[in-house]
């Protein structure tokens, strides 16, 4: 019985250590349009902020991939990274780095039709977006490049 115990918490251990995350909630509609879980989905983050005109925006990030990329020390190692908003079911990206050409979504320079949503005019997003460091919500690294 205790062989049995012990060999339930390794698999639990082994199992709960996984490089996977689920693709639930606002994911799911990210995975609609894009088919982001046909490549291994390594962490998903999501945040509902509501605006003045009304709309729920849901600003989703998900970190996929196989291919794995380090900076010049083999540190900092990300997967591609998507970022976007949901509004009404609807996807508009925000941003995307890419690591490799199976990880590519849409058109960096054609795609990014998020940053056109009124959420930008909104006086409470806008304060999270300049006031908020990536430690404390890795959200924020969607607009480094904003």
């Amino acid at each position: 019985m205790r062989h049995a115990i012990l060999a339930l918490f390794a698999m639990i251990v082994f199992v709960g250590c996984k490089d996977s995350a689920s693709c639930d909630g606002a994911c799911k509609t990210t995975d609609a349009k894009y088919g982001i879980t046909g490549r291994t989905v390594h962490a998903v983050d999501q945040e509902q902020f509501s605006a003045f005109d009304g709309k729920t925006y849901t600003l989703v990030r998900v970190e996929y991939g196989d291919t794995e990329e380090c900076d010049a020390f083999d540190e900092a190692c990300s997967y591609s990274v998507y970022c976007g908003f949901i509004v009404d079911g609807e996807e508009y990206p925000v941003y995307g780095d890419f690591v490799t050409d199976e990880d590519v979504l849409f058109d960096e320079d054609e795609g990014l039709t998020g940053y056109d949503l009124p959420i930008f005019d909104d006086e409470a997003f806008d304060e999270w977006l300049w006031e908020t460091d990536s430690e404390d919500d890795i959200l924020i690294e969607c607009f480094d490049d904003y």
